[in-house]
């Protein structure tokens, strides 16, 4: 950060051409320029969206993994071993929760389809249940 001293000393004194170079001394950025930030963050950015579809993908692959705390937790500490190993993110994200999904034997959680008849099996259901009851329906 840049002190104002020498601009208040240079102005005080009355030597207009150093207040102006001390003034300007202060108003001129001293970080990086927005060009070499955004060559910084950009490479950030799109690693971070490579993540996100990662694990967005391995939800879709693997629920069970995401839905178990223990699985999830098993996952995670080997995203970190991944990681330490020297596998992007996105890489290490995917390769963790398979190999988790196949160490303890777990498939995909499909959710049951609903058959076409399913309306005609619950009315067949209920006859029986009202036969059973004594005809009542």
């Amino acid at each position: 950060m840049n002190s104002s001293k020498p601009f208040i000393d240079a102005l005080y004194s009355g030597d207009e051409s150093a207040a102006a170079a001390a003034l300007d001394n202060l108003l001129t950025p001293q970080g990086p320029s927005a060009d070499e930030i955004a060559r910084q963050l950009v490479p950030q950015v799109a690693q971070q969206i490579q993540a996100d579809d990662a694990l967005r993908q391995a939800r879709q692959r693997h629920p069970e993994v995401f839905h178990d705390r223990d699985l999830a937790n098993a996952a995670d500490g080997r995203v970190t071993d991944l990681l330490r190993q020297g596998k992007p993110l996105p890489k290490a994200i995917g390769e963790a929760v398979e190999q988790v999904a196949q160490k303890f034997g777990r498939g995909r959680e499909e959710v049951p389809a609903r058959h076409e008849d399913a309306d005609d099996r619950s009315r067949i259901i209920r006859e029986m249940a009202a036969q059973r009851a004594g005809g009542r329906q």
